[in-house]
């Protein structure tokens, strides 16, 4: 299979050898193993005196942003995924790349390898910007059969949640490295605020990749599944308070496990 990026990057946890192995295998299986770059990471405990390095950082995904107070530590998972998109989309840019697609070590591709190339081989010509996988796919009806959506201010915002499979193009890389240097926010946060009529930002209108549901979220510390299902509501019915209790009584229940 061959896919048609100038650059193939997939986000990796160092710490987490059984991710590694697991993405391994399913890159081997789909033939693209040697078109990947491996982009290894590492669990940072981020501090305040770091976090004002960046006075424009932002890890509030919820509601309105909290002002650093120098009792808070940030939140290292959300600070550490944002440093690295970004620092792959901003260095895949000076490097001249036309686009790129970015994955993540916590994806599952389906068994349809036929599937699997034909979406990927589909994406629009004119794209900026294109999400594989958004939070709340897997409650969608699809209305029709072309492979991709294209999206509009008003639909854009719910369909941008989740960083774990996209294509950026060169125009795209562009906006996001202007919006992400005004204002330090993680990368999905970045792409709600595409101008939707001057970019064209895409989603797929079939699932071929997905959250592998057996994994914990290192940003949401619970699983994929319920991580999924609470970002949909947030960004669906709107409820911040209730969103809130509901990832706390989450995270304890994981931690009590």
């Amino acid at each position: 299979m061959t896919l048609p990026f100038d650059k193939i990057y997939c986000l990796h946890l160092a710490e987490n050898k059984e991710r590694y192995e697991n993405i391994i295998k399913q890159f081997e299986r789909l033939g693209i193993k040697d078109q990947v770059e491996i982009w290894w990471t590492c669990k940072r405990e981020i501090s305040n005196t770091i976090g004002q390095m960046i006075p424009t950082l932002k890890v509030d995904y919820y509601g309105d942003i909290d002002s650093l107070k120098p009792e808070k530590k940030i939140m290292g998972g959300v600070f550490n995924c944002a440093l690295e998109h970004y620092t792959i989309i901003k260095q895949a840019y000076l490097r001249g790349f036309n686009n790129i697609l970015i994955m993540e070590d916590d994806i599952k591709f389906i068994d349809d390898i036929e599937k699997i190339e034909y979406m990927f081989n589909s994406v629009p010509n004119d794209y900026d910007l294109v999400k594989f996988w958004t939070t709340g796919m897997n409650k969608e009806r699809i209305t029709n059969n072309e492979p991709y959506k294209k999206l509009s201010s008003k639909s854009g915002k719910a369909a941008m949640f989740s960083n774990m499979c996209y294509a950026i193009s060169r125009n795209g890389m562009k906006r996001y490295i202007e919006l992400t240097d005004e204002n330090f926010t993680p990368a999905d946060s970045q792409f709600f605020n595409f101008d939707y009529d001057k970019y064209n930002v895409y989603k797929s209108n079939s699932i071929f990749v997905k959250p592998d549901n057996t994994l914990i979220s290192d940003i949401m510390n619970m699983s994929q599944d319920d991580a999924d299902k609470i970002l949909w509501e947030a960004f669906t019915i709107k409820k911040t308070k209730e969103i809130e209790e509901k990832i706390k009584r989450k995270k304890s229940q994981h931690q009590a496990s």
